[in-house]
């Protein structure tokens, strides 16, 4: 958080919006009892005949059918639209520049995907978008992140980036009250109607380190007009975000 007293000398006030799960990949194994549940959902899938599949950028329109398919029984599952506020959504053209991950079932249907990213630093890997058919087994999305994970680790990779927790009630904020912050959740629950208590359990499975990140504005009452605009961009502008 070394940027954040930079920011206060400027007279921009910092706002948390989540924190970011980092899973360290040289570290990361499937050996002993805290990632008992996650050995045993892989074994488990593994036995009924999924398989993972990691495909490189560019893909052909079949492929791109394929995973549309999925995000759109994932989308009419959860009964609402795509969100932009800390998740990544469906974008064919974006997509179609993104190594995916895949899972597919003993017939070969694709059941669930991941989307990819990659920092400049050059030894981290970012998951992005997430999705599985409402049909796909139990624990799919476990064997789907944990393949990834042990993909890049013998690919020589560091880290695997989680992505943001959305709304984390753990991180605050200088110079905002609690219910300041609270009513920002509010509004963004309200815009969002997505289960980020949820999504962060099942990031914690991973036992990731948590990173808080935030927005900087210039004055308090700026904060539910941001909160409007941090709806309406792309998350994908890291620009946006503070990463101390």
């Amino acid at each position: 958080q070394a940027l954040l007293p930079v920011a206060q000398e400027l007279g921009l006030v910092s706002v948390p919006i989540g924190e970011e799960g980092h899973l360290h990949l040289e570290s990361f194994g499937l050996e002993g009892g805290r990632t008992k549940s996650l050995r045993q959902s892989r074994s488990r899938l593994l036995r009924q005949g999924l398989t993972f599949e990691f495909w490189e950028a560019p893909h052909s329109p079949h492929q791109l059918n394929l995973l549309s398919a999925v995000s759109q029984g994932w989308l009419a599952a959860k009964r609402f639209r795509e969100s932009r506020f800390g998740l990544g959504w469906f974008d064919r053209d974006y997509l179609e520049q993104c190594s995916v991950a895949v899972v597919r079932d003993a017939r070969e249907k694709v059941q669930a995907f991941a989307s990819c990213f990659y920092p400049a630093s050059g030894n981290a890997v970012g998951l992005d978008l997430l999705r599985h058919l409402p049909s796909a087994p139990t624990g799919i999305m476990d064997l789907l992140v944990v393949e990834l994970a042990l993909h890049h680790q013998e690919c020589g990779y560091r880290m695997l980036n989680l992505g943001l927790s959305p709304l984390a009630s753990e991180v605050s904020a200088s110079g905002w009250t609690h219910h300041s912050l609270a009513a920002a959740r509010r509004v963004l629950q309200t815009l969002v109607p997505y289960n980020f208590g949820g999504l962060r359990r099942f990031k914690n499975k991973f036992r990731p380190e948590w990173q808080p990140r935030y927005m900087l504005l210039p004055r308090r009452r700026d904060l539910i007009p941001a909160a409007l605009m941090a709806w309406s961009v792309e998350p994908r502008l890291s620009g946006l975000w503070l990463n101390p």
